[in-house]
């Protein structure tokens, strides 16, 4: 038997692919919860992309 070696790093879940409309309008209500939730000094890119499962260049290709 072989052993599979690990970084010990967790992978973040796979982001399907879906169209760019689906994909702002999921960005969107993740600005919206953040906003609600925790204020508008918590709002940005960074936390938009976590809320949303994402990364932060998906953000910026999104809206560019």
């Amino acid at each position: 038997m072989t052993a599979t070696p690990t970084t010990g790093k967790a992978r973040r879940p796979y982001a399907a692919r879906v169209s760019v409309d689906v994909r702002r309008d999921q960005l969107m209500d993740a600005a919206l919860t953040i906003l609600v939730r925790d204020g508008y000094q918590a709002v940005s890119i960074e936390s938009i992309a976590k809320e949303a499962g994402v990364t932060r260049p998906v953000v910026y290709g999104v809206f560019k």
